[in-house]
């Protein structure tokens, strides 16, 4: 369970900064 957790936790990370990338680029 714990490593799923961290499994998520660093793929939301990895989504978050795409995110940030690309709202940057859009800018």
């Amino acid at each position: 369970m714990d490593i799923t957790h961290r499994k998520t936790d660093k793929n939301f990370i990895l989504f978050d900064e795409k995110s940030r990338v690309f709202h940057l680029r859009n800018t």
